[in-house]
């Protein structure tokens, strides 16, 4: 059951000393969403801060694109140095930045992060991201939830660009290494935790006991060291190792660690062995002796100095009792070797100048305890020495629930049902047997008392066995709701540290109380910080703990594409709006494409639908396009798009080129045309900001095309095959025109 040294460490991610901003890594490699910024002063005064488009590069005001996605963080500031001087070739020569006529200097502001993968035996494998450039060994094994029990923490493998490192984390737990809290991870590094080889514990005598990891050819010396060494009280010349055999099944080994040079220290050890460092005084006894019986005048533990004869430590007893049995002293002696004890009998005269060795128990009994009295009386239920009794003359019930019953012990009292106990007693003249119940707490106050006969059995029971076991129930703001025990005038203010206290976001005006053991159910509504220590709880009362409204949680809204901080945002206040949010996030990048603004409605991500609207518009708060903001919206800003796209029933469907002034119908004709079977009236196109028009001519309407724009033309729906039945014959439409026009010429031919 001891624990695995060093694993708990590894769940909280918290006790990394390098959860802090970690220094930028010269091996880290530029990508997009990286914010770069330059500085230049001297002979030229410049201050930019860029953001590494989609594309992957800079975009200088005076000096136009630098590619650099991919190149490492070291080599930036040299390739940004050559780009500048296309444009300022004069001011930023060789021979001026050597001399510092002018400084170039280039930071990365805000990074992407990096993505490294932890495997092995881990609870959460897989690729983890970093916002830094670099993240520590122990942050990654944090984030990645700590090791399964079976991980080892001495051979974790970090392979980096084909290279292969081990790290030992016993360096960094028991000597403190810095250089295992200080390694820091890079892009593409993989961090493996392969399964521990072999285990073995220290329990016992030790400083720390736990379960340890060993490594291959470390031996019983290694193990104590990481143990922090055997403790003072440690019997070195005989600890034991436990080991188990598939065969034989467990076997013991004995090592003694006490000589110097010791050949111990050199045992080899495998994998589920049990080293047991023993304390001294379990190996020698306790220096101490023991009298039981009724014999002595004060029985109990005595120390044992060496030497010592029982005549000595029994005068310490306060001698022995008038009655005590002289004939017989039993001495039960313990074997150090076997831990097993033997029994030897002598008369108490022989037995004074004896010896006594550390643990003997010696037992003297009095004369009651062997040979008895002629009257006996059986106690039995819930008492301190149930069982048969000695009755002396004139003994009563309440003598009895005083000395054996234990009644005198108040927290025996308290747990001890004082309302009824009973009496059996056979009649002497009829031989029956009848019950007398009497009242417990009128014997212990000396209102009710009963003298005792032979063979009389008293039967006390315990507080619970003649009352329902009450309980009341606690839900909602608590820290440990559920049921718990009601006891006698139980008030709130009680049950409340019961169930853990209040969470900091309990509503403790307005704690509602169902009582529901009464008809009709009653509701009560109570203030907990001036009624809680008054109101008293009834049985199966429930206790509702409401949150308070402003702790609810409002939700959150993500905002990704070309905004400046994209991620999650809290929604901090009700009635948000969404250029509040694109403002919270940092604003929108160089690259982005207002127009094409989406947002899309629904808390699961398979049910979301976008919501078509004026993206430009809404970012400028203009109503009502600003839409507001509910929990689960997801905002997207798309980069800059300089194509259109064609769908549908098109002879070549896809992307073109966007061309200014072009209508619906020239994309179609350099798509191709038609296809067959296209139902060209009811082309339409869906805008960047999702709204869709008609895109066929009506009078003198065409829309224009914004780039980012999607072009459908509908395939024309087949018709349904007709079924004419016998009865439909005669219903035809053109059946009856002919059947008026047949009767016409006939009437006109009579005439």
């Amino acid at each position: 059951d001891l624990p695995l040294f060093g694993h708990g460490l590894l769940a909280h991610p918290r006790l990394d000393p390098a959860n802090a901003q970690a220094p930028v890594s010269p091996r880290y490699l530029l990508g997009p969403g990286d914010v770069v910024s330059v500085a230049v002063w001297g002979e030229l005064s410049l201050d930019l801060r860029l953001t590494v488009s989609d594309g992957g590069h800079l975009l200088f005001p005076d000096s136009g694109r630098l590619q650099v996605n991919g190149i490492r963080f070291a080599d930036l500031r040299e390739a940004v140095l050559q780009h500048l001087r296309r444009s300022h070739a004069n001011a930023l020569s060789a021979a001026k930045t050597a001399s510092g006529a002018v400084h170039v200097e280039v930071v990365l502001d805000a990074v992407r992060g990096i993505q490294v993968f932890v495997g092995g035996e881990v609870n959460e494998p897989g690729y983890h991201a970093f916002r830094h450039t670099s993240a520590s060994l122990l942050q990654a094994l944090g984030q990645a939830g700590g090791l399964r029990p079976d991980g080892s923490l001495r051979a974790i493998r970090l392979d980096r660009a084909g290279k292969r490192r081990t790290v030992d984390l016993y360096d960094f737990l028991l000597q403190g290494d810095a250089t295992v809290s200080h390694l820091f991870l890079e892009e593409e590094d993989v961090l493996f935790v392969p399964l521990r080889q072999l285990t073995v514990t220290a329990d016992g005598a030790v400083r720390r006991p736990a379960r340890y990891e060993l490594l291959p050819g470390e031996t019983l010396a290694d193990l104590v060291e990481y143990a922090g060494g055997a403790s003072a009280v440690a019997d070195l010349e005989r600890v034991q190792i436990r080991r188990l055999n598939p065969k034989m099944g467990s076997e013991f080994i004995d090592v003694d660690l006490s000589q110097t040079p010791a050949t111990g220290h050199r045992t080899p050890l495998r994998d589920g062995d049990v080293v047991i460092f023993a304390a001294a005084s379990e190996r020698t006894g306790m220096l101490y002796v023991r009298f039981l019986g009724g014999g002595f005048v004060i029985p109990g533990d005595y120390q044992l100095r060496a030497g010592k004869t029982l005549a000595e430590v029994l005068a310490r007893a306060d001698g022995l009792q008038e009655d005590a049995i002289r004939d017989r002293v039993e001495i039960r002696r313990l074997d150090p070797q076997t831990q097993r004890r033997s029994l030897v009998i002598v008369p108490l005269a022989q037995a004074l100048d004896m010896p006594l060795q550390p643990a003997d128990e010696v037992t003297i009994y009095n004369a009651r305890e062997i040979y008895g009295g002629d009257s006996k009386i059986e106690l039995l239920g819930h008492v301190k020495t149930p069982g048969p009794q000695s009755l002396a003359e004139g003994t009563s019930l309440a003598d009895l629930l005083y000395g054996a019953g234990g009644l005198s012990d108040i927290d025996h009292r308290k747990k001890t049902h004082l309302e009824h106990g009973s009496l059996t007693r056979i009649d002497t003249l009829s031989g029956r047997t009848r019950i007398l119940w009497f009242d417990v707490e009128g014997v212990l106050d000396g209102r009710v008392d009963l003298p005792l006969q032979s063979d009389d059995i008293v039967h006390l029971y315990p507080a619970d066995r003649f009352r329902d076991a009450h309980q009341v129930k606690i839900f909602g703001a608590v820290r440990a709701p559920g049921t718990y025990s009601l006891h006698k005038n139980l008030t709130l203010i009680d049950l409340l540290p019961m169930a853990g206290g209040l969470t900091d976001f309990a509503d403790s005006t307005g704690i509602e109380i169902v009582r529901t053991y009464q008809e009709p159910v009653e509701v009560v509504t109570i203030d907990a910080r001036r009624e809680a220590d008054t109101f008293l709880l009834n049985p199966g009362d429930e206790v509702y703990v409401r949150r308070l409204p402003e702790a609810r949680s409002r939700g959150t809204v993500t905002v990704t594409g070309q905004v400046v901080y994209p991620g999650d945002y809290a929604l901090t206040e009700p009635n948000l709006r969404l250029s509040q949010i694109v403002s919270r996030a940092g604003g929108l990048t160089a690259d982005a494409y207002a127009g094409g603004l989406s947002l899309f409605r629904g808390r699961a991500p398979a049910t979301r639908q976008r919501v078509a609207l004026a993206g430009k518009r809404a970012l400028r708060g203009s109503l009502p396009h600003d839409i507001m903001i509910v929990a689960g919206d997801a905002i997207h800003v798309p980069g800059k798009d300089g194509s259109v796209r064609v769908e549908g029933a098109i002879t070549h469907p896809g992307a073109l080129q966007f061309m200014p002034g072009w209508k619906a119908e020239d994309y179609v004709a350099h798509a191709g045309g038609l296809a067959l079977g296209a139902a060209g009236d009811r082309t339409h196109v869906i805008g960047p900001d999702g709204f869709v028009i008609g895109a066929h001519r009506r009078f003198w309407f065409d829309p224009a095309v914004a780039p980012g724009s999607t072009i459908v033309v509908p395939q024309t729906p087949a018709p349904e095959p007709a079924t004419v039945t016998e009865g439909d014959r005669w219903n035809h439409p053109w059946l009856g025109w002919a059947i008026a026009l047949v009767a016409g010429l006939g009437l006109g031919v009579g005439l």
